[in-house]
């Protein structure tokens, strides 16, 4: 088996099925295994998944989990030597699959490939991502991305600054489409992704240990997927922001970096939503 696909539902089987049908209509060269992992769902009886779909694995779990420990149970029944933790709420462009299979297979120095996430209407999600850091915020808040080269700029910064139009290394991805070798998991205790959150900011601290033992990740923008969720914003200051984002984040930002210096991060984060509020409030000259 060459690669296992693992896609976690919850009360979203619309998703599911669009999501496995593209999976089947656009990967064709490569044998390949779906394990569904059903987070105790109510909508709709995971069963039906089967009758539609005969072949793929099915794991009916009896209470909802969360996203990291769903896609363990699936990686525990994976087969494959490479393995895509998919998110549900996406649809498979012509040959993103194997385009990222490939490039794992032909650069032993890459551990993990995503690709670009688009929205329905073509529009580019931001998820290539830097780990918080004081000096890329005092860059911020002093307004010094303005006057970098936009290629300097975007490679320091990634995120919103980013047009993810060209290949990076970035720091971290959303786990939306993140496909990785099996030996990965050797690099986490006992051989599973951690678990540490429900749901939000797993993929970050998965990143950070990834980094942490010089394993690569790699994002292609010519790997297209369509990814429907609206995300959140991203900075982690704004009122729109999922409040169990920002508690997770600030509790991994913690256990990373230490407290005084998630103290700082958040002290210029918020320094930088006032700059950002006065200046767009400021009459136009």
């Amino acid at each position: 088996m060459e690669l296992s696909i693992i896609i976690i539902n919850y009360n979203t089987s619309a998703f599911t099925i669009k999501c496995i049908q593209s999976i089947y209509q656009f990967t064709k060269t490569l044998q390949f295994e779906i394990i569904l992992v059903d987070n105790a769902s109510t909508e709709n009886d995971p069963i039906n998944f089967l009758e539609r779909f005969p072949e793929i694995i099915l794991i009916k779990n009896p209470i909802n989990e969360g996203f990291a420990k769903g896609n363990n149970r699936g990686i525990q029944q994976a087969k494959g030597e490479v393995i895509l933790l998919l998110n549900n709420d996406t649809e498979i462009r012509d040959g993103a699959i194997e385009s990222a299979y490939q490039i794992l297979k032909e650069n032993s120095h890459i551990s993990v490939v995503t690709g670009k996430l688009i929205f329905p209407d073509g529009q580019i999600q931001h998820q290539c991502g830097r780990f918080p850091s004081v000096a890329l915020q005092l860059i911020e808040l002093v307004r010094m991305q303005k006057i970098l080269p936009k290629r300097v700029r975007e490679s320091l910064l990634l995120g919103g600054f980013f047009d993810h139009s060209s290949p990076v290394y970035p720091d971290w991805i959303w786990g939306t489409f993140f496909m990785f070798n099996r030996n990965v998991l050797n690099i986490f205790p006992d051989g599973k992704l951690s678990e540490t959150y429900f749901m939000y900011m797993e993929d970050m601290e998965w990143c950070y240990r990834i980094q942490k033992f010089g394993l690569k990740i790699f994002y292609d923008p010519s790997i297209s997927i369509v990814h429907y969720s609206r995300a959140s914003s991203t900075s982690f200051f704004g009122a729109t922001l999922n409040p169990l984002i920002l508690e997770n984040f600030k509790h991994l930002l913690n256990r990373e970096r230490g407290w005084l210096y998630a103290k700082l991060y958040f002290f210029l984060g918020s320094l930088i939503e006032v700059s950002t509020i006065r200046n767009w409030r400021s009459p136009k000259r």
